[in-house]
């Protein structure tokens, strides 16, 4: 089965319910405790809640977690020593809770699935972290009414009755680390831009039937998101580094994007020529109406580069309004930038939007290392409130 397909790697069974004298059994919270494990786990998420050994040991709850998340047909790309660390543990929980033997058990198709990642050469071990894996992020936080169900989205439906879950989620071709090998860091889906996509799905009228355009793209799960769920009407994904551009297109198509909704773009900042023609999407009297750029602000001669990016697009765009998200890692840049800003004449003021504790978050997961803030920066007299 391809990995791709139309559920973005998730077998279309995984869908069906548990038959009804099964789920019976497991209660609600057992369900809920389950669908955060495995939201986390497609995510590759490194602190995962693991459920109770005792909602983990019923043989259909084993069955469930074999046929859709370590089986071969599903054909997950995860890297091994994740599956092997997430799979051990799971299987210690269980055997923790085995009471007689002699009617409860581990699953064999689990332990045999354990074997293999045992006995799984040490190259592949060791350089699995390099190769990409497919990263899905649920955006659990997406308003209701901006929903669709074409194409269908992953929905866990574990155990129902007594709960259904269908979320949206974006799927990312990235590598599980923060270096590329070729010392890139634009590859990876930074928190930044997690927390960025949290805001705008609580407020996805910021991008209803508007241009948008990511400065930094990364991997591009903004300008996904934009387009895939919010109702962008274009967006343009921009990098300046060629290996986050050459996976965009792969990532466009993993999340069944069209290319009549969204393009990728290289651009440098220090030098763009200022050239409307650069985006010939753009039909005569038409404008970018939000700029957006996630962990975009981290050493001063960026800084500089990106100030200038700025001046260019507001002069030909005046009315655009301009959305960051900010990794505080160090406040005398985040300083500098905003110096920066005030020398233009640019008014910026901080969006107040406070990242969860990791117990209140239902998806996409992540950990702050670095203080999360929200700007916007306007050029006219009187900033204009986002939300």
């Amino acid at each position: 089965m391809n990995g791709h397909n139309e559920t973005n790697g998730i077998s279309p069974s995984a869908t069906e319910p548990i038959r009804p004298q099964e789920s019976a059994i497991y209660s609600v919270e057992s369900s809920r405790s389950l669908e955060r494990f495995v939201r986390q786990y497609l995510q590759l998420y490194a602190r995962i809640d693991y459920p109770d050994g005792h909602e983990l040991k019923p043989d259909f709850v084993q069955q469930w977690l074999f046929t859709h998340l370590f089986s071969r047909e599903c054909n997950r790309k995860h890297p091994v020593r994740y599956k092997l660390r997430v799979l051990k543990e799971l299987m210690n929980r269980i055997e923790s809770c085995i009471d007689d033997w002699n009617i409860e058990g581990l699953s064999d198709n689990l332990m045999d699935v354990l074997g293999e990642l045992y006995s799984s050469d040490m190259a592949t071990y060791l350089n699995s972290s390099f190769e990409r894996s497919d990263v899905m992020y649920t955006l659990s936080n997406l308003r209701a009414d901006y929903l669709n169900s074409d194409p269908p989205h992953y929905c866990t439906n574990l155990f129902n009755p007594p709960l259904l879950f269908r979320t949206p989620t974006i799927t990312i071709c990235e590598p599980n680390t923060i270096l590329a090998t070729d010392g890139s860091t634009g590859v990876r889906t930074w928190e930044a831009a997690l927390h960025m996509g949290d805001y705008l799905c609580s407020h996805p009228e910021i991008i209803k039937d508007k241009r948008v355009l990511e400065l930094g793209s990364g991997t591009a799960y903004l300008s996904i998101l934009c387009a895939r769920y919010l109702g962008a009407s274009f967006t343009f994904a921009t990098d300046g580094c060629p290996v986050a551009i050459s996976t965009h297109l792969g990532n466009f198509r993993i999340n069944h994007l069209h290319p009549g909704r969204i393009r990728s773009q290289q651009l440098l900042w220090e030098e763009y020529p200022g050239d409307r023609n650069l985006f010939p999407e753009l039909q005569r009297g038409e404008t970018i109406d939000v700029i957006l750029g996630a962990d975009i602000i981290y050493e001063i001669q960026g800084i500089i580069a990106l100030i200038m990016m700025l001046s260019v697009l507001l002069g030909h765009f005046p009315k655009a309004k301009v959305i960051i998200s900010v990794a505080v890692r160090s406040p005398n840049t985040f300083a500098a930038f905003l110096c920066r800003c005030q020398q233009r004449g640019w008014r910026f003021r901080v969006i107040e939007w406070i990242v969860p504790q990791a117990q209140d978050q239902h998806g996409p997961f992540f950990h702050a290392m670095a203080p999360m803030l929200i700007i916007s920066l306007c050029t006219e007299p009187r900033l204009r409130l986002l939300a």
